[in-house]
């Protein structure tokens, strides 16, 4: 059992901007006013009820953010754990196993929290001893509750922020030092947690981003090692040619000699890869699922989500492993699909779908394939004008959304469930709002329900999960009713799209969701 002793309660008042404290004891913090509070390399913003809890021995500085803001609330405590219990002895030991590292921040106490708060704080409240242990015990275990909800994630979302930055940012000088910085943790804490929220050490990890980028420059560009290396944030050539050898078991001048690929396993890309005339040996789970356009195409291509098939994958002898550059963001993913093959990321969700289709050409040799075919499909959307002239007025808008659970509604940019037809290819005219929020940024955009009547069009693509053949406006507005209200009153038309023919719009799909977009719009 755990016992709590030595509780004492006061209040901070600040007689100026700024107070400077080192902690004896551990200390549980409430605020009443507005400030910032630094320890151990680490900012908080303290708001009315947050809660901060400090272990012993930590220097730290809390600001005030106005003039009219005085007040923290503290209890200073102690904690003991029961080692020993006999009738007639009882052995406490000194413990602070259960509290955090150094300190951490819960936003506000719950309900119950913080009614305990407040009657140890009341000194109306005469309680024995043993009560104030219950109480504070009880208080403890709330606070930490909500610290270890929010430590994992908020600690993993900042490991993940890392993650885009490196991503991002390859080509420039990258120390552990500052991205700890940056990350708000000691070197070494950011160290350790980099290794277990992601898989890897922050050294490996930048230097396979680096030389990941370096594959793709050796197959799609005709520069010297020493251009390359400039390009990916290293010294030389004859430093990336090292690192290089090390990291993939060839120097860059014989893996740009050696034969394009052949036999590819795709983590997306399955569209672009089957628009390019090549059939992947293995994909992942995404054309069957979620991709139903393709599936005829991939009859015989292994499943790479299907444990069963997974173990055959060492047969094939793949030579390519195609995959996006989140796979960098799952622990231990990347290093999965490294075991079946030469692992090569791209940029997913960044780049024009005609150029990302380029960019596959490009790396497995199927330049002219990808020319070919974005010359077939600009007749496609050409045809597709044809077919809409005299049907969607001047001014009339079109938007795309889809429907996640029974009060969201996500809007896609260009990247996304068709939209590149749409507003890239056929150039319709999207709602105002849309233009201004989603497309002018590039970033899809989530909304609630009751907001969606700034969003509307007069023609609108409703991508719903889980459609069968034959669904229409009428089954949609009957089953999500919320979706009537909301669009009530506009000048509209519904098309609804199944979300398993719309998930992935890259080639081959893209070219297939152009006639159902289209048929839609001409419809009667």
């Amino acid at each position: 059992m755990d016992v709590m002793r030595k509780a004492e309660i006061w209040e901070w008042e600040f007689e100026r901007s700024w107070m400077e404290i080192r902690t004896k004891l551990p200390l549980l913090l409430v605020s009443e006013c507005e400030a910032v509070i630094s320890f151990e390399a680490q900012s908080f913003e303290l708001h009315k009820g947050s809660v901060l809890l400090l272990r012993e021995n930590i220097s730290a500085v809390i600001r005030r953010e106005n003039k009219e803001s005085k007040v923290l609330k503290v209890i200073s405590f102690e904690c003991y754990r029961l080692v020993e219990h006999t009738e007639e002895t009882l052995v406490y030991m000194r413990s602070h196993d259960k509290l955090p590292e150094v300190g951490y921040v819960a936003d506000q106490l719950s309900p119950k929290g913080w009614q305990l708060f407040q009657k140890l704080m009341n000194p109306a409240n005469r309680m024995e001893q043993a009560e104030k242990d219950w109480v504070l015990g009880e208080l403890l275990r709330q606070v930490l509750q909500r610290i270890e909800i929010r430590r994992d994630f908020s600690t993993g979302e900042t490991m993940q922020e890392a993650v885009r930055y490196i991503n991002e940012h390859f080509h420039t000088p990258l120390t552990r030092a500052s991205m700890a910085q940056m990350a708000g943790f000691h070197e070494g804490t950011f160290s350790r947690l980099f290794q277990k929220y992601i898989g890897r050490s922050f050294t490996e990890h930048v230097t396979k981003v680096r030389i990941n980028k370096a594959k793709e420059y050796l197959c799609t560009e005709a520069l010297t090692l020493n251009d390359i290396s400039q390009r990916i944030g290293y010294s030389d050539g004859l430093y990336l040619s090292r690192k290089f050898k090390q990291t993939v078991g060839l120097s860059p001048n014989a893996f740009r000699a050696a034969p394009k690929p052949q036999r590819i396993a795709a983590i997306q890309f399955t569209g672009h890869l089957l628009a390019l005339g090549v059939k992947p040996v293995a994909a992942s789970q995404v054309p069957w699922e979620t991709s139903q356009l393709l599936r005829d195409e991939l009859v015989g291509t292994l499943n790479l989500e299907n444990g069963e098939e997974w173990g055959r994958l060492h047969e094939l002898n793949i030579d390519l492993v195609l995959a996006p550059q989140y796979i960098f963001h799952s622990r231990g993913r990347l290093e999965r699909y490294e075991q079946i093959g030469p692992v090569m990321t791209l940029p997913w969700d960044k780049l024009d779908r005609l150029e990302e289709l380029r960019l596959v050409g490009r790396i497995i040799g199927r330049e002219e394939e990808a020319e070919q075919w974005i010359g077939r499909y600009h007749e496609q959307v050409e045809a597709g004008k044809g077919r809409l002239s005299g049907l969607i007025e001047s001014g009339e808008t079109v938007g795309l959304y889809e429907l996640r659970g029974e009060d969201r509604v996500w809007i896609w940019n260009v990247t996304s469930r068709g939209t590149y037809n749409l507003y890239s290819a056929l150039q319709l005219t999207p709602p105002e709002r849309i233009r201004q929020e989603v497309l002018k940024p590039g970033e899809h955009l989530e909304i609630i329900l009751e907001d969606l009547p700034d969003y509307t069009a007069d023609h609108m693509f409703v991508v719903v999960d889980g459609l069968s053949g034959g669904y229409t406006a009428e089954n949609l507005l009957e089953e999500y009713p919320a979706w009537e209200i909301a669009t009530r009153g506009s000048r509209r038309r519904i098309y609804p799209l199944a979300l398993e023919e719309f998930w992935c719009s890259d080639g081959l799909a893209l070219e297939r969701q152009l006639q159902i977009q289209v048929d839609w719009l001409t419809r009667e």
